[in-house]
C-alpha cells in the first residue's frame, strides 16, 4: 500500500514538472519573451552564456511578482533576447536573519 501510495506522489510531482514550458530564448524578442511569460505564468528561460562556448545557462522565470510563493519574492533580472536584454522575474527565497543583542 505505502508503495502505491509513493507512486501516485510521484505521478502527480512529475506531471507537474512536465508542464513547464522550456523557451530557448536567443533567437527570440523580448516581446516574445513577455508573451509566453504571460500566457503560461512560469517558464524555463534557456539561453548561451557569454562566458563559456557550449554552455546553456537557464533558469525558471515568472509572469509577475504574485506567480511567486509565499516564502518567496519576485527579483527583477535581465536576460539576453534577440533585440537586446529583456527584464524578467525571477523568484528566490526570502531568508531572514536576526541580529543579537
Amino acid at each position: 500500500m505505502r508503495s502505491i501510495a509513493t507512486l501516485v506522489v510521484m505521478s502527480i510531482l512529475t506531471t507537474h514538472a512536465a508542464a513547464i514550458e522550456r523557451h530557448n530564448i536567443s533567437q527570440m524578442s523580448c516581446g516574445a519573451i513577455d508573451s509566453a511569460l504571460k500566457l503560461e505564468q512560469h517558464s524555463i528561460l534557456r539561453h548561451p552564456s557569454s562566458g563559456v562556448e557550449k554552455l546553456a545557462l537557464y533558469d525558471l522565470y515568472v509572469r509577475d511578482r504574485q506567480s511567486c510563493s509565499a516564502d518567496q519574492t519576485a527579483v527583477l533580472t535581465q536576460v539576453p533576447a534577440e533585440d537586446g536584454s529583456c527584464n524578467v522575474y525571477r523568484c528566490a527565497t526570502v531568508t531572514k536573519t536576526f541580529k543579537r543583542l
